[in-house]
C-alpha cells in the first residue's frame, strides 16, 4: 500500500496572484491523491494600506475564508 501523501500549501498574496496559484497547486496535489490543506500568512499590513488598494482590498474579502497557518508552521530549515 502507499504511503499517504500530505501537502500543506502556505502562501501570502496581497492582491490574489499567488493566491490563484497556490489555489491551484492544491487543487491538482489534491487530484493526484494528496491530502492538501491550503493556508494563508495572517495579514500583517494596516487596514488602512489594504483598503488603499482596490485589488488588495478585493482579494483579502476573496480569501476571507482561507484559514491562517499557526504561528511556526514553517518547516525547519527554511
Amino acid at each position: 500500500m502507499p504511503t499517504p501523501v500530505n501537502v500543506a500549501v502556505i502562501y501570502y498574496s496581497s492582491t490574489g496572484t499567488v493566491a490563484a496559484m497556490a489555489k491551484a497547486v492544491a487543487e491538482y496535489a489534491e487530484k493526484a491523491g494528496a491530502q492538501v490543506r491550503l493556508r494563508k500568512a495572517a495579514e500583517l499590513a494596516p487596514q488602512a494600506a489594504i483598503d488603499s488598494n482596490p485589488a488588495w482590498a478585493a482579494n483579502a474579502k476573496a480569501t476571507a475564508d482561507v484559514a491562517e497557518a499557526p504561528p511556526g508552521s514553517r518547516p525547519s530549515g527554511s
